[in-house]
């Protein structure tokens, strides 16, 4: 298996691996590199990751975005692709409904390595808005032990509330090591990567 997501460019991977140019998923990874190795690196890692023939795969619709690593998790099952990129909790959600399935989740060994990222999803008010006290309403009512139990025990996430107890078959995220990422500043600088794929699928290489 490969030691860093920088391996995924070698030829021991050349139409192995399975990915989803356009979802949120992989969108947000391409972030991430950019924050940690600047957009020079990022963009010639891209290049080199796309020379290397990985099966790319689209979803029907906006709607169908959201969920490809459903589809990216079905491929290697099938043994249409050896490896693919992948959340935890879409790892355990397939393997929910699908305990059959001989594919096996895996963090890269590099320490902090670029591959192994702690995704956040937040929430905010807008200064703007006339709705503040519903909207203080709605976050209090994610961050409450039922609804954070609800996230952990049924979608396989990890919980926002400090000493809330996580999900006992996720991995502990104290024996991952995981890439150093600001949250804020990927929220900031999503534009450039949405750039670099625009890009690329105008020269037809995505």
């Amino acid at each position: 298996m490969p030691a860093s997501i920088k391996d995924l460019t070698g030829p021991k991977w050349k139409s192995k691996i399975a990915f989803a140019p356009t979802s949120p998923g992989f969108i947000a990874q391409l972030d991430i590199l950019m924050h940690l190795w600047g957009k020079e690196a990022t963009t010639d890692w891209l290049n080199k990751f796309l020379a290397n023939d990985p099966i790319a795969y689209y979803p029907a619709n906006a709607k169908e975005a959201h969920f490809m690593s459903t589809e990216l998790l079905r491929a290697v099952s099938q043994k249409e692709a050896l490896l693919t990129p992948t959340t935890t909790r879409g790892y355990y959600l397939f393997k929910v409904k699908n305990p059959d399935a001989h594919i096996e989740m895996y963090s890269y060994p590099n320490p902090h390595d670029a591959g192994n990222v702690l995704l956040f999803t937040g929430a905010a008010i807008n200064k703007q808005s006339s709705k503040k006290v519903q909207a203080e309403k709605l976050i209090e009512f994610l961050i409450s032990p039922t609804t954070q139990n609800y996230f952990v025990e049924k979608l396989y996430g990890y919980p926002v509330l400090k000493n809330f107890p996580a999900n006992k078959d996720l991995p502990p995220l104290e024996k991952v090591s995981l890439a150093k990422v600001d949250p804020a500043w990927l929220d900031d600088n999503v534009e450039p990567v949405i750039e670099l794929l625009q890009k690329l699928k105008e020269n037809k290489k995505l």
